[in-house]
């Protein structure tokens, strides 16, 4: 996320992203395909990562997304 924050989406490369996470290329592309499916995998991780335990359950949804009746 640190590249993206920094120089935003469109002006982040994918060779940023390699020098940035010291894997190849290949396996780069690999792994998510593309640098807008790098980046949505990646925003996906933070936002899970800075939501406060419980969150979902406080908002009335089951872990899988449904409501609660």
């Amino acid at each position: 996320m640190e590249c993206f924050w920094k120089q935003g989406f469109e002006a982040t490369s994918m060779r940023d992203l390699i020098e940035r996470t010291g894997i190849t290329g290949a396996s780069l592309y690999n792994a998510f395909g593309d640098k807008r499916a790098l980046y949505q995998r990646a925003l996906d991780h933070y936002v899970a990562g800075s939501r406060p335990a419980g969150a979902g359950v406080a908002q009335g949804c089951r872990c899988d997304g449904s409501r609660l009746p």
